[in-house]
């Protein structure tokens, strides 16, 4: 007998989404008619325009002449698309998108639209889960198969993958290491769901946390005396490589900061100040001492702090 292919359309656009798109290609049970990933966007100092990085990958695919991408500037617009009318549609698989996903287009497959998300569901409902993961010194994280609700990342839960957190993890890294953990829970318990052999669990509303795009905006990447050398170093690991955690030098002139670790902490520092120690970059705050090691100045090149020598002083 014939296995059964559900006619599939994915919706995504970011990193996260690569892999789960990959494996889609690879299951024998999913016939992937079709990607909405967002339009391209203006990037760099020359502002050209940049395909996603779901449809840098779709563009390498071979085969990817049988399948249609659709960049919509708004979800809504697929509504009345002949492609999604007149396809019989099945399945909706979303991962990090980018766009609210209204009910009228959740209800155009047979089966509920489905959503990967990156974190342990109801915790980190929201935009930036994986950055907010390091900013909170989380223990543990993972990546949830839900069903989409109207409310955001509100939907039941089919399956979570957990992920341990060892507290030196940056944000590329932990979103690839969930990137493929998101690509096993499809492996392995997308066919059990459509097959009624997995029962959705609704969450716990009284559990959840949030966390939205302007936790991560460019005004709270700075770090200041006031900031506590644990949240700093943190901010270093989460804030990679958008918006990337600084500082503002005497000059006004801003300092990014790529890697770094604690040197000192529960010190009592009573300036703000960058100095070397040896071959160190160090930069005082409040409770500790933060060891700057990869490091950018305003108009030069990111380097190793120990050639960031004429710094001492500077704050």
């Amino acid at each position: 007998m014939e296995e059964r292919k559900y006619k599939t359309i994915f919706i995504g656009t970011g990193e996260f989404a690569v892999a789960p798109l990959k494996k889609l290609l690879e299951l024998p049970f999913i016939e992937l008619l079709g990607v909405i990933t967002q339009p391209d966007k203006p990037a760099g100092r020359k502002m050209v325009l940049q395909p996603s990085p779901v449809k840098k990958f779709f563009l390498t695919l071979s085969h990817s002449s049988s399948i249609r991408i659709l960049q919509p500037e708004h979800i809504l617009e697929i509504k009345n698309s002949d492609f999604i009318i007149n396809k019989d549609m099945d399945l909706f698989i979303v991962a990090s998108y980018g766009q609210i996903i209204p009910d009228d287009i959740l209800k155009i497959p047979k089966f509920p639209a489905l959503n990967l998300h990156g974190s342990l569901l109801p915790v980190l409902r929201g935009a930036v889960p994986v950055n907010k993961a390091i900013l909170e010194g989380l223990s543990e994280t993972g990546v949830t198969l839900q069903i989409m609700s109207s409310k955001m990342d509100a939907g039941d839960i089919i399956s979570q993958k957990k992920v341990e957190l060892k507290g030196t993890e940056r944000t590329p890294e932990l979103m690839a290491t969930l990137s493929q953990k998101a690509a096993e829970i499809l492996q392995e318990d997308l066919l059990k769901f459509l097959e009624g052999k997995l029962t959705p669990v609704a969450q716990d509303s009284f559990k959840a946390t949030f966390c939205f795009k302007t936790d991560i905006e460019k005004e709270k990447s700075e770090v200041k005396f006031d900031t506590s050398v644990t949240t700093a170093e943190r901010m270093v690991r989460a804030l990679l490589n958008w918006p990337v955690a600084r500082i503002k030098l005497k000059d006004g002139k801003i300092l990014k900061i790529y890697n770094a670790e604690i040197e000192k902490s529960n010190s009592t520092n009573t300036d703000f100040k960058i100095y070397r120690a040896g071959s160190k970059l160090l930069l005082d705050l409040f409770d500790g001492t933060l060891n700057l090691l990869e490091v950018q100045l305003e108009g030069k090149r990111k380097d190793v702090a120990k050639n960031y020598y004429f710094l001492d002083g500077m704050l």
